[in-house]
């Protein structure tokens, strides 16, 4: 009888086109997050954030312990900071009560915070139905609006909107359990994410000697949002821990390790939060792990779970 009162209602037929746009790949493709993330149950032993790399990088369902993986790509360690206050709840206040942070190595505290010359990914959109408005950079209702609560109206403003939505497939890459890269493709990953974080980081080279004030206000920065983070872990009874997750040799091969000490190690080592690295980690790092050279794939992701927890229980954090 409710399900008739509701397909009587009025209201379920306005709101009808909206919920028909978010069912769209193409949509779903924009906040695949989203859709991700709004699955979190109650009474999780183990959260982690971060970025892409954590994103690919950690999946708890082979495990014994109930851990879910909150990260968004791309982050900053700021917006670390926010998903962990908007759901530090969802930890069993009668669990381990652990947080994995998971950094990239070396590039993680290189970014402050993305600007209009980082293109799109400045408008923080990805945020909108995971966040608070008051935790988002440059709030704009209007965007809110348009996006999460009437996306049928995007079919309105921009008639390019239902080409989009007719030639959308959906994004794969989180199902991938082997590497669809050959050696000279994995290579070719590689030259293009060093080169774009050079760009990013207005970075002539990897000699420290040579940061650009950017990178050098952003490890401050970040640096301080560690601090915030471990204090609001501290009052909470949580336990972070910072990971780092393995990368592909092809990327690791090219950053000098003085910028990997400068930019990562020196700050992390003067941060009260125990650290595993697999970085560089032999056992991971192989090609047939990942799904370009930077992001694991999903044999490789199951693998390095499994090794991380096993880690955490021999040094009984967990």
């Amino acid at each position: 009888m409710s399900k008739l009162r509701t397909l009587l209602s009025p209201s379920f037929y306005r709101g009808l086109p909206d919920r028909l746009i978010r069912h769209t790949v193409w949509y779903r493709n924009i906040f695949e997050d989203y859709f991700r993330i709004r699955r979190i149950d109650q009474h999780q032993d183990i959260i982690n954030l971060g970025s892409n790399p954590a994103k690919f990088g950690l999946d708890y369902s082979d495990c014994d312990v109930r851990g879910f993986n909150l990260a968004v790509g791309p982050q900053t360690v700021e917006y670390d900071l926010n998903m962990l206050k908007n759901y530090h709840s969802y930890l069993d206040e009668r669990g381990p009560k652990l947080l994995l942070l998971v950094l990239f190595c070396p590039f993680s505290l290189c970014k402050d915070f993305y600007t209009e010359r980082d293109g799109a990914v400045f408008r923080d959109l990805r945020y909108y139905p995971i966040l608070h408005h008051a935790m988002i950079r440059e709030y704009d209702e209007s965007v809110y609006q348009l996006w999460v609560r009437h996306p049928a109206r995007l079919l309105l403003k921009d008639w390019k909107v239902w080409g989009r939505i007719l030639t959308a497939r959906k994004n794969c890459r989180l199902e991938l359990a082997v590497n669809p890269l050959n050696e000279q493709e994995m290579q070719r990953s590689a030259d293009d994410f060093v080169a774009g974080w050079k760009r990013e980081f207005c970075l002539r080279d990897f000699d420290v000697r040579h940061l650009s004030e950017e990178v050098e206000r952003a490890l401050v920065y970040n640096s301080s949002v560690l601090d915030e983070i471990v204090s609001f872990c501290a009052e909470r009874g949580i336990r972070p821990v910072f990971v780092l997750p393995p990368v592909a040799h092809h990327i690791t091969d090219q950053i000098p390790d003085d910028f990997k000490e400068y930019c990562m190690y020196s700050i992390l080592r003067n941060k009260p939060v125990p650290l595993l690295d697999y970085t560089e980690d032999e056992r991971f790092v192989k090609s047939e792990y990942f799904v370009n050279a930077l992001c694991l794939n999903k044999t490789g992701r199951r693998n390095f779970t499994a090794q991380v927890i096993a880690d955490l229980k021999q040094r009984k954090i967990l």
